[in-house]
């Protein structure tokens, strides 16, 4: 109809004796062993060559990929290639927040049109993470290869699925479930546990709800490890997360009538690195993250596994417990205690880890002074520790998990840390028991 050529559907119907339907496109002679397609290309012959060139523009117009989703099993590294000239079948697309790493990885909030996804999830709204190639499109490709393989090592109810992956324009795609609750970081900051602190009292806040969603993470991670799951979680190699925050926790909705509460689940294996619970992995290939940083990863001959995601984590706890009880405003206040212990000698940028190095320098008469680097808990976050164990708030409960998180996540050899699975059975211990 767009070249005005009305009359020869009916010639086409006639002379096909199989259904067009999308298979058949597109027409560019790679696809001529449909009979459809071969009745379409008789009719195409007999237009003149402007016609003909005209029409090879237009198919395209009616043609949108239908996503499908990935394989469940590992591994399933195969993505789509979406040819340039589709059109993606996005009803909506908004970008959030600033685009990650060197302007070259992006994330937006899109509406995909009904009869073009098939996925086990309610809605039509997603989160589709872009990579953009930029000027080394090697190092883009790797990048997209390597967190769709780490999306594909480990299922579990609280990590955020993979729903699709996929390649267009000289970019690629992560498509994901849409999170209606943000992420951790910025619940806290809309929420607050009780009333008359700063932000909307949460109306399904209680340590209970707390402790439940500790726990689901803690059995997603031990999942991730490569622990067996609580929770029908699966593993199909075991890895290191690597980058545990805040602001990978997402928050899904999980309303009941008309109580609306959330879920929480882990996000993002940008960063993520195979490893067994034996692993040292090379210090070249640990990420220089900020503030739930462990200090294996600034003292030379620390072992570099598992045990990163443990202090990650319990970083991660400790701030959500500080929620719990002081709110927002308490997760920043400690925040910038942290940030006012400084390093001894300090360094060229302050920082708010949860630890802090300190030189020692020893007596040696040849043939100079042995320095030696090394790292305590900073008293910020012990002096925080006990204020919330000597708050009204806190209660019996709390008080225990923090003393846990003290002695056996926040501890500076990761060697004495516990391992993923024996914290999620300390919790499970502790909500279900």
């Amino acid at each position: 109809m767009l070249l005005a050529k009305e009359a020869y559907i009916v010639d086409i119907i006639e002379k096909s004796t199989h259904e067009i339907c999308d298979s058949t496109w597109p027409l560019d002679g790679s696809n001529t062993q449909s009979l459809a397609a071969s009745a379409l290309e008789d009719i195409i012959q007999s237009f003149g060559t402007l016609e003909q060139e005209l029409f090879t523009q237009l198919q395209w117009q009616m043609r949108s990929p239908i996503f499908l989703g990935l394989e469940s099993t590992f591994p399933a590294l195969d993505h789509l290639t979406v040819p340039d000239q589709l059109s993606l079948p996005w009803t909506a697309q908004e970008k959030i927040g600033e685009s990650m790493h060197g302007e070259l990885s992006s994330v937006h909030r899109i509406k995909i049109h009904a009869d073009h996804f098939d996925f086990e999830t309610v809605g039509d709204t997603f989160a589709l993470k872009v990579l953009e190639k930029g000027k080394v499109v090697r190092i883009a490709e790797t990048d997209f290869e390597d967190e769709m393989a780490a999306n594909q090592r480990a299922t579990h109810p609280r990590i955020t699925p993979l729903l699709a992956a996929f390649k267009h324009r000289n970019k690629f795609h992560l498509l994901f479930p849409w999170a209606d609750g943000g992420n951790l970081q910025q619940l806290w900051r809309k929420y607050e546990p009780y009333p008359g602190l700063d932000g909307q009292k949460a109306p399904w806040f209680s340590v209970g709800w707390m402790v439940d969603q500790c726990y689901h993470i803690a059995d997603a991670l031990a999942t991730i490890h490569g622990h067996p799951s609580n929770e029908g979680g699966h593993f199909y190699q075991s890895q290191l997360h690597h980058d545990i925050k805040p602001e990978n926790v997402l928050c899904f909705d999980d309303s009941r009538d008309v109580t609306s509460t959330f879920k929480l689940k882990l996000t993002d294996f940008g960063l993520s690195l195979p490893a067994d619970s034996q692993s040292n992995l090379p210090r070249d290939l640990i990420a220089e993250t900020k503030t739930y940083r462990p200090p294996e990863r600034d003292i030379e001959g620390s072992n570099l596994g598992q045990k990163w995601d443990i202090w990650c984590l319990g970083c991660l706890y400790l701030d959500f417990i500080t929620w719990a009880i002081l709110g927002h405003r308490g997760v920043r206040k400690f925040e910038k205690a942290r940030l006012d212990e400084k390093d001894q000698p300090s360094g060229p940028v302050d920082e708010d880890t949860f630890f802090i190095k300190k030189r020692l320098v020893g007596r040696c008469w040849w043939p100079r002074k042995t320095v030696l680097t090394v790292a305590e808990i900073k008293s910020s976050v012990i002096l925080h520790i006990r204020e919330l164990l000597g708050h009204v708030r806190c209660s019996d409960d709390c008080a225990e998990f923090l003393r846990y998180i003290e002695e056996r996540m926040l501890v500076i050899d990761s060697n004495q840390r516990d391992d993923s699975s024996k914290v999620r059975d300390f919790l499970h211990k502790w909500a279900f028991e």
